[in-house]
């Protein structure tokens, strides 16, 4: 171990962060830039906003991104030699404040609602039974306080998974809109992690971060990235997808009860028999939802709770089919609806 990467390691332990580090090449930069400006046209900027989740699985520029050297130096000077990639995301705040030349008004009505991240911790939304994830901010656009900079609190990674609660204020970007109470939240020692675009910034699961809104005429777009080591295994217990088994199973019980009450017994019985294997499935291996993963060095996988909607809906998919079949035209509507039930449960 050099003593470039201990410093490094002994900093991040620390700090729980690392800003700025060098990653792109101006060449690789403006192959990186075209190459996102192509799915903004494709897509628009409202879904690329922060929507493109996990396309590494479908262009290999932003598998490549994954992968870059100068990136995977670091992140296996933190993490070790071998690394899962978790997942993938693109972010990017538009402007949304008129130009200052506008007559009368700079600022829109509704200012308050413009896109932010509140304080969070990332931990909170994958699934993992604690242990070294790490995040990676890699800026495709210069990074600054007027377009909204990343915040974190340094140290804050040390005092382990906090309470988060709704959000009050709107705008915020997190999908389940959640925020960090603010009096659990050191405000007055954040610091904010500027990035020239090809640089980037890593933070550990548990560092408390969020970003303000982008108050600029200029964008704001970087790649999240995340990486675990390959020791990690998925949190066993599940209490979400847990709540919609037990969901699901009052929902079928009550289509049962008031609406299939004619079906033949047999098309009930499969429903059950379905029903019971995904849910003993996912309750005492949640391994076998695997999705296939990048790793450094070897091959391996990790749960994802996309890939175990699928299953489900996979399965069940042959109860419908022969539902359809042999119920009556009237009934027909009745079977289309449960089944967007169904998919609106599982991939919530």
């Amino acid at each position: 171990m050099t003593t470039s990467t201990m410093k490094l390691q002994e900093s991040y332990n620390q700090q729980g962060f690392l800003s700025p580090l060098p990653v792109l090449s101006d060449t690789e930069l403006r192959e990186a830039r075209e190459a996102f400006s192509k799915l903004e046209n494709e897509f628009g900027k409202e879904y690329t906003q922060y929507s493109l989740h996990n396309v590494h699985l479908q262009y290999p520029w932003v598998m490549a991104l994954t992968k870059h050297p100068r990136l995977l130096q670091v992140i296996q000077a933190i993490l070790g030699p071998d690394v899962i990639l978790l997942d993938s995301r693109f972010i990017c705040k538009y402007p949304a404040l008129k130009p200052a030349s506008d007559e009368d008004q700079t600022k829109p009505e509704g200012t308050d609602e413009l896109p932010y991240v509140a304080w969070h911790q990332d931990m909170r939304y994958w699934g993992i039974a604690g242990g070294p994830v790490l995040s990676v901010w890699l800026a495709l656009d210069d990074s600054q306080k007027e377009n909204g900079v990343l915040q974190v609190i340094p140290g804050s990674h040390c005092s382990g998974m906090l309470p988060h609660r709704q959000a009050t204020r709107p705008g915020n970007m997190l999908t389940v809109n959640q925020e960090i109470p603010e009096e659990l939240v050191q405000v007055d020692e954040a610091v904010s992690c500027p990035l020239k675009a090809g640089q980037m910034s890593i933070h550990d699961g548990f560092l408390v971060h969020a970003s303000d809104p982008n108050t600029s005429q200029r964008r704001r777009c970087g790649f999240v990235i995340r990486y675990v080591p390959h020791v990690h295994t998925p949190s066993r217990w599940d209490k979400d997808l847990f709540s919609k088994l037990l969901t699901l199973l009052y929902i079928y019980l009550y289509l049962y009860r008031y609406r299939y009450r004619y079906i033949h017994k047999i098309y009930i019985h499969n429903m059950f028999v379905y029903f019971l294997c995904f849910a003993v499935r996912i309750l005492t291996d949640p391994g076998s939802f695997m999705q296939p993963c990048w790793l450094a060095g070897r091959t391996s996988s990790i749960i994802s709770p996309t890939k175990a909607h699928e299953w489900a809906l996979e399965a069940w998919q042959p109860f419908y089919v022969s539902l359809w079949i042999n119920v009556k035209p009237i009934n027909q509507m009745s079977i289309i609806t449960s089944h967007i039930h169904l998919k609106c449960l599982l991939l919530c």
